[in-house]
Order: structure tokens, then sequence, then C-alpha cells
């Protein structure tokens, strides 16, 4: 999980595939307190924790005609029972397809199986909580059956119309992750900043700051646009 605090595995493609997750120690690296999520019938493919690390996103494939995203809320932890109680099935389609974070901090997913339809899925929503799933496809990509794992460029080379500007000069940002507050450094003047939730809703906007309050935010992935005169930068935040 990106705070480091759970840990999760997935079965090969055997009899009996299941996803365990696991307490994770960063200090030791030792793992503990096995969860069993789903059982066989499941057939998970691949996984990821939500940003804040209390849910679990899994693409299953229980057959060739029913394959989907389902997320699972891990809160209830110390019972396996109640965690798979929280299983929600999305509408989102999958086929033996990889689940990877891209570079500007959304989910993707491919729409695979053995033919595979050169689709990217990008995934909307709030991760953390599982609201408003929803996806978007481009095409460009093949999906295929392979490792679950995929190299996801920045979004605004997958899609021409949202290419972002970005200038060749230096813009420093600490601490990321960070609990309350960012500082950005730039060569030059900064003009302005607008921060976005990770399903592109404007959540703050301020002028000629280079300190930004994170504070009140919630944890999980946020957007930054920082403007300059000539230039702007898009920066991905976490907030712990």
């Amino acid at each position: 999980s990106v705070a480091g605090s759970k840990f999760a595995t997935l079965s090969s493609l055997t009899a009996k595939e299941r996803v365990n997750v696991y307490h994770f120690d960063n200090s030791t690296g030792k793992i503990s307190n096995r969860h069993k999520i789903g059982d066989e019938t499941d057939a998970p493919y691949d996984v990821e924790f939500s940003p804040d690390g209390n849910r679990l996103i899994i693409t299953q494939q229980p057959n060739a005609r029913n394959s989907f995203i389902a997320h699972y809320d891990l809160t209830a932890w110390g019972n396996e029972d109640s965690i798979y109680a929280t299983k929600t099935v999305t509408t989102i389609p999958t086929m033996f397809s990889p689940l990877e974070y891209g570079a500007d901090g959304f989910l993707y997913t491919t729409k695979g199986g053995a033919s595979g339809t050169n689709t990217l899925i990008r995934i909307f929503g709030d991760y953390n909580t599982g609201d408003n799933f929803s996806h978007e496809e481009y095409q460009g990509v093949k999906g295929n059956l392979g490792i679950p794992t995929m190299y996801i460029p920045p979004f605004e080379l997958i899609v021409s119309q949202n290419t972002i500007n970005r200038s060749n000069h230096l813009l420093q940002t600490y601490p990321n992750p960070t609990e309350n507050f960012v500082t950005f450094i730039s060569e030059k003047t900064i003009i302005n900043t607008e921060v976005y939730s990770s399903t592109g809703k404007l959540m703050n906007h301020s002028f000629s700051d280079s300190r930004l309050d994170l504070s009140l935010f919630k944890a999980g992935i946020y957007f930054v646009k920082v403007f300059m005169r000539d230039s702007m930068s898009l920066i991905k935040i976490i907030k712990k």
C-alpha cells in the first residue's frame, strides 16, 4: 500500500486462486496477520490498494463472459467474512487484465483476453471510498494475456488533446508525500496553483503562493497545476 502498512499477494492461476492481505512492518520488513480475501471462484488476476490503503481493488474473471473490477473495504480488518461482504462489483470490463496507477495518479487497466482489443481503460472515481467508479477507453494499447503488470506513461502522452505544456525549468517539490504543507521551489515566479482531486475536481485555487496548505485535505492522491508566466507543470502530491 502507499503508506507501506499493508502487503498483498496473489496466488498463481491454478486451482484455488485467491488474494491474501497482510500487515506490513516497515521497520523490519515482516508480514503478519494474514487475511484471505474471497475464494477460488473469484478468479483474481491483479490487485492494487487505494491511496489510503483501506480499500483493495481487484481485476477478476470467473469466466470468459463475466469479467470485472471489484473492490473491498479493508476497514473491517480482523474479520475476513466482513471484508468479503463489502465486495462491490463495477461495470468496468476486464479479462486477464493488469491494474496499475499511472504517472498521473489515475488507475488504469486494459481490455485483455487472448485476442486483445488495443484498448486502455482509465478509471475514474474515489478510490478510497469506492464511490462513483466509471471509465473511459483509449486506443493504442494492446490488451492480451500475460503477466499482470504494465507501464503507463504520463496521461498527456496518451491523449494528445490533453497535452500539458511543460517547460524545462527546474521545479522542486517537498515534502512529498506530505501531512500538511507542500513547498515549491522554482527558477521562475509562481503565479498561481490549482489543486485537483483524483477524479479531476478542482479543490483549491491560490495565487502567488509557493507554499500549499493541504492540512484539511483527506489522505489520498492530488494533482497540482503550478502556473508560471509562460508555462505550467502538473505535480502529483500524496497526502498522508
